[in-house]
């Protein structure tokens, strides 16, 4: 294990909560009771599960899936949330946000905030050679304060030392991908505590993801194991 042979500073785990819009809680409130119906179904699927799973999410982090597939946005205050914590933050910060109009909202902001060189971003849609260039700016350019990225894209293969607190604006499911993302700046050569923060919607299903993924937990592996009903009756039920 890294932590067994590698001389590497302390992690601190913290959060920033805040409440659902009354649009966020109807829908919210609307989506469980409709996984609530599957609860007396034994046939139910583990994709079923991620993919409802999946819908609170989005309407955590102010958007309304319809049945298209598209995205409406809706009033929320989690950018709000980020802009406040990033006010008590000096240095440089990492952001991880896993949906692509997040990436922009946040972008937007920081560099109406902070300037225009205060903010890079890494993502799909950002070249490779970009890629590259926003690395080395966030490294090396003290006036790079913020790097912007998706965990599935940026979570992997790259060294982002020269932040020592990582925020994730909203959460996956998958551990390996949450493992993956805390360890860019926690590689040889950070020297400095680590701290990471989560953005939490207060009394949602956001707790529950952040509790599974910090005690190491996949919750697609957990629901395979508790099988869906099982852990869609803890869940929902809180049991």
């Amino acid at each position: 294990m890294k932590e067994e042979c590698l001389d590497l500073p302390d992690k601190t785990y913290m959060t920033r909560t805040f409440e659902l819009s009354k649009e966020q809680r109807a829908l919210y409130d609307e989506m469980k009771s409709t996984m609530m119906i599957y609860l007396g179904n034994d046939m139910i699927s583990t994709t079923i599960v991620l993919t409802k799973l999946l819908r609170l999410r989005q309407i955590c982090s102010g958007y309304a899936p319809t049945d298209s597939g598209d995205l409406l946005e809706i009033p929320n205050s989690r950018l709000e949330t980020l802009i406040d914590c990033i006010e008590e933050i000096n240095g440089k910060v990492i952001i991880w946000a896993y949906f692509i109009p997040d990436i922009l909202h946040i972008e937007k902001a920081l560099k109406e905030t902070y300037g225009e060189t205060s903010t890079v971003t890494y993502y799909g849609a950002t070249s490779l050679e970009d890629r590259t260039a926003n690395i080395n700016k966030f490294e090396a350019n003290p006036e790079c304060r913020f790097f912007i990225a998706n965990p599935k894209v940026g979570g992997m293969g790259i060294t982002l030392n020269a932040a020592n607190y990582s925020i994730f604006y909203n959460s996956d499911y998958n551990y390996e991908d949450r493992r993956q993302a805390e360890d860019r700046n926690y590689r040889i050569g950070q020297d400095v505590n680590v701290t990471y923060i989560d953005i939490i919607a207060q009394d949602t299903i956001e707790q529950d993801i952040i509790n599974a993924l910090v005690n190491k937990n996949d919750i697609a592996t957990t629901v395979l194991r508790d099988t869906p009903v099982a852990w869609l009756t803890k869940i929902l039920l809180n049991k």
